[in-house]
């Protein structure tokens, strides 16, 4: 008998974290305290604020994360496995976008303002990236397998018990992919201060 995966669970303080990073995650609007108001950076963060729709996406991606997490962590009760499988397709589907737009431009201006204050840092950048693709290939995986999963517990019905250890998998795996965004987001911010902190000389 195959061992189930363990359910990977967010943090009690998820939703305050989810708030942090999508707030945080330096909406040009309103730039980080240590962030200087001069050079490159603070020009794209004003080209980026000027853009329609700038101050609603912090609370949008909290939105869409808070679902899917509370879409993923909802009991899949018998006979309504295809429901919950097709709840978690919808708001998976519904982060993509999102997250999508994250990477596009918040991430990318982000990149940049590393890449002017800090030449060094190239090796690094290239790592952030990758691991963006990354993430979005593997949201891409989980809205497939989710969606495959609702075609058999349809199929399957009254039988579908014998889906509950890819219903376990598909739970597991996708907290497991908010942690790993939440991660990237502190990494991101965590870079970015590193590469003003060491440009103005700040001690370690």
């Amino acid at each position: 008998m195959a061992v189930q995966p363990k359910p990977v669970r967010p943090s009690p303080e998820w939703n305050d974290l989810v708030e942090e990073s999508s707030n945080e995650s330096f909406p040009a609007s309103d730039p980080p305290s240590w962030t200087p108001m001069q050079g490159v950076h603070s020009r794209a963060a004003k080209t980026a604020a000027a853009q329609p729709g700038q101050s609603e996406k912090p609370q949008l991606l909290k939105e869409a994360l808070g679902q899917m997490s509370m879409s993923l962590e909802t009991p899949c009760v018998p006979g309504e496995m295809e429901q919950w499988a097709e709840g978690v397709r919808d708001a998976l589907q519904r982060v993509r976008p999102i997250l999508s737009k994250q990477v596009a431009t918040d991430h990318r201006a982000h990149y940049e303002g590393i890449a002017n204050e800090d030449t060094e840092m190239f090796r690094q950048i290239a790592k952030l990236k990758k691991e963006d693709q990354r993430i979005l290939e593997s949201l891409d995986a989980l809205i497939q397998r989710s969606g495959k999963l609702a075609e058999k517990a349809a199929r399957l019905e009254p039988d579908e018990a014998r889906l509950h250890e890819e219903v376990a998998a598909l739970r597991h795996d996708g907290l497991e992919f908010l942690l790993q965004w939440q991660q990237q987001e502190v990494a991101i911010r965590s870079w970015l201060q590193e590469a003003f902190t060491r440009e103005r000389g700040v001690g370690d």
